[in-house]
């Protein structure tokens, strides 16, 4: 996670991308802030941001390897693939990336 205040990136491809700015102008969906964001992530900062802590846990998740995805092909039905595939194999990225 970048070591600033803000946890905005500040190098590489993805520094100082922007978010969404005033987006209540353009969508119901947005922060408090009125960034384009889901509404439970109040983050203020108006770029890309990434963060190695959850709830003011150290977040030391690793990535599922072909065996998660593998364990979601041996449902039966749809419903039960596509639920794994939302939570177990998916879902899991999102916290291990830093973001929503």
């Amino acid at each position: 996670a970048p070591r600033n205040d803000a946890h905005t990136i500040t190098e590489g491809r993805f520094a100082y991308v922007p978010t969404k700015t005033n987006a209540w102008a353009e969508s119901p969906i947005t922060n408090s802030y009125g960034l384009l964001r889901a509404p439970w992530n109040n983050d203020p900062s108006p770029y890309l941001t990434r963060h190695d802590y959850i709830d003011g846990v150290f977040n030391n998740l690793k990535p599922r390897g072909c065996d998660g995805f593998a364990k979601c092909m041996t449902f039966a039905t749809w419903s039960g693939v596509a639920t794994c595939l939302n939570t177990d194999a998916h879902g899991h990225i999102h916290e291990l990336i830093g973001g929503s």
